[in-house]
């Protein structure tokens, strides 16, 4: 019987000490799944907040003098002027226009009214589908401009960063929203898809991914190429 009496403290520390794990274990889970739960509830208000604001996007118009950011709807890159020039052979010497996916000032653009007009004089008044619009790259103070000469990558017209915003009048630097789908309204809204028609010859802003294994990617720093392309043609 004296064996027992010594086993006896020691079994009850053990067990102790056991239920104080047990314990702490269920608390530990406890406290995972009330975390697990609060980030779920977080991340859909986030969800509903996020649609909430993209739907209110979609009824408020772009105006003039409005800065905004135009991304690509199948890469989720944005449109984004650069400081480096087309150097290819038929380029022209001008500033690139590329796709990037990070924003940052040189994806932000002015939109100001056609060539030979100041967007002071139509600051706030709401754009309509089909009007004429230059797009000031905030940045670079240089607008988006296109023409005749080859990109070098897909071989449509270049799309370039030229002009300043004030004096110019160039019609090439002049461009025309459009809806891309039926049930727009008549205003050219954020958050709502569109087409970017550049006025004068109606070629369509393009985008298009480069490989890096391909030689000519070295043209755009291996970024997107950014083009206008008639409808029907490739990319």
């Amino acid at each position: 019987g004296g064996g027992d009496k010594g086993a006896g403290p020691a079994a009850d520390a053990n067990a102790t000490l056991a239920d104080l794990k047990a314990k702490k274990a269920a608390a530990m889970e406890a406290a995972r799944a009330v975390f697990i739960r609060e980030e779920r509830e977080r991340l859909e208000a986030q969800r509903r907040e996020r649609e909430a604001w993209v739907e209110q996007l979609r009824t408020q118009p772009v105006t003039y003098g409005q800065v905004i950011t135009v991304q690509h709807s199948e890469t989720s890159n944005l449109l984004t002027a650069t400081s480096f020039r087309y150097y290819h052979s038929q380029g022209s010497g001008q500033h690139q226009v590329v796709g990037q996916e990070g924003e940052d000032g040189y994806s932000h653009w002015r939109v100001l009214p056609r060539a030979g007009k100041r967007w002071q004089e139509y600051k706030d008044v709401p754009v309509r589908y089909g009007e004429t619009v230059r797009l000031l790259a905030v940045r670079t103070g240089r607008v988006l401009h296109s023409h005749g000469l080859p990109s070098p990558v897909s071989g449509g017209n270049e799309v370039t960063n030229f002009n300043d915003e004030s004096g110019s009048l160039d019609t090439n630097d002049n461009w025309s929203p459009k809806p891309a789908g039926a049930g727009a309204g008549e205003a050219w809204t954020l958050a709502t898809p569109f087409l970017l028609q550049h006025a004068p010859t109606g070629a369509e802003l393009a985008m298009q991914p480069v490989n890096g294994s391909n030689p000519k990617s070295n043209f755009t720093m291996g970024h997107p190429e950014v083009s206008a392309r008639r409808r029907g043609t490739d990319g």
